[in-house]
């Protein structure tokens, strides 16, 4: 009986261990690039650039009611915003995102993690998610930068005082 018991542990050790080491194996690059795909993540980034552009223009735009900046200063505010823009858009280009969220990806999460994903995708909520994802982001982006907004007078403030303590 011990023998058939030592043999059933190393059975389990040799055939099912591995198994289970699998289950928690890095996902492939393959699968990563399909979620990817299936999230839609380079439509993704245009709407977070233009979440980001909204943003930085609504906030220019409050400074300067708050008479933070001259009238040359505001009028130049959509150039401003137009420069900012062209600077992340060079620097955060797909080329450059594509490895980095691979990487990021693998690290973090397992192969059966991101099958577990795919498949959300792939459903009918996950393909819903997808189509109003731009919509929710550009509500949640509006929502926070309307909560940025009403901090900013109490953000000018403590720069002023903070710059007034020589």
């Amino acid at each position: 009986m011990k023998k058939f018991l030592r043999l059933v542990l190393i059975s389990f050790i040799l055939f099912a261990a591995p198994f289970a080491r699998a289950q928690d194996a890095p996902p492939s690059e393959a699968s990563i690039r399909e979620l990817m795909q299936l999230m839609d993540w380079r439509t993704g980034r245009e709407v977070a650039f233009q979440n980001m552009e909204s943003s930085l223009q609504s906030q220019l735009r409050q400074m300067a009611k708050m008479g933070a900046m001259n009238e040359r200063q505001e009028r130049r505010i959509p150039e401003i915003t137009a420069e900012a823009m062209a600077i992340y858009k060079e620097e955060i280009t797909l080329e450059k995102l594509e490895p980095i969220y691979i990487d990021i990806y693998r690290k973090t999460l397992t192969q059966k993690e991101i099958d577990g994903i795919i498949a959300f995708y792939k459903s009918d909520a996950g393909k819903a998610y997808v189509a109003k994802f731009p919509m929710l982001s550009r509500q949640i982006n509006d929502a926070l930068t309307e909560r940025q907004n009403a901090a900013m007078p109490k953000m000018v403030e403590l720069i002023d005082r903070f710059r007034d303590e020589r």
